[in-house]
């Protein structure tokens, strides 16, 4: 059996850094419904190794359906295994929304976004604006037309559903539940809602 060991709630359009040491398992669990997590993970013992979402994806052969997640070149470590995915759609681009994103698609200023959220989740650690980087997003459905343009779908991921990876190192993780209310990044309804955290003892 699992112990668990952290529990956290992330709230709507809000973030949160957590340490997840070499073995323990992350569970990202749908709490309310729909919603995507846009997440960043360093090594903890040296940010500059960080999780690289398109390495990952190219090493898998798809940004969609993957096992493994790598860290960032020169180093292109194992840094997690998933180890449970119900749902089997997420989204391993490495984008994740900005003000520029909401200003200039959108003509929306000031509008809460991925990318301040996660640099204030990893202020206490001494990190900034400039230590962000390219996100795993859980849960997100993207998928593309006959032109390569972008298509936002609501995610597959109901309530109750969730993803569990393995840390392969002793990693700070960062998440944001993504803002978007504008596509149905989130759900039909176009509507925030929180994420849970959940953190296992290695079994």
């Amino acid at each position: 059996m699992r112990r668990l060991v952290n529990e956290l709630m992330v709230p709507a359009r809000g973030g949160c850094a957590f340490e997840i040491k070499k073995g323990q398992i992350l569970r990202v669990v749908e709490i309310e419904g729909p919603q995507v997590g846009d997440f960043n993970a360093f090594n903890l013992h040296n940010f500059r190794e960080r999780l690289d979402a398109p390495l990952s994806a190219a090493l898998n052969s798809s940004f969609r359906h993957f096992t493994r997640l790598y860290t960032n070149e020169p180093r292109g470590r194992l840094m997690f295994t998933v180890v449970d995915d119900p749902t089997k759609v997420h989204y391993l681009s490495g984008g994740h929304c900005t003000i520029l994103h909401y200003e200039l698609i959108h003509g929306i200023k000031d509008h809460h976004n991925c990318y301040d959220i996660l640099a204030k989740a990893v202020t206490p650690y001494g990190l900034t604006h400039y230590d962000v980087h390219g996100v795993f997003n859980f849960f997100m459905n993207v998928s593309y037309d006959a032109n390569g343009r972008m298509i936002i779908r609501p995610p597959v991921a109901k309530k109750g559903d969730y993803m569990d990876v393995r840390a392969e190192m002793d990693v700070l993780g960062a998440i944001a539940a993504c803002p978007g209310d504008i596509n149905p990044t989130n759900g039909e309804d176009r509507v925030p809602k929180p994420l849970k955290i959940e953190i296992y003892e290695k079994e």
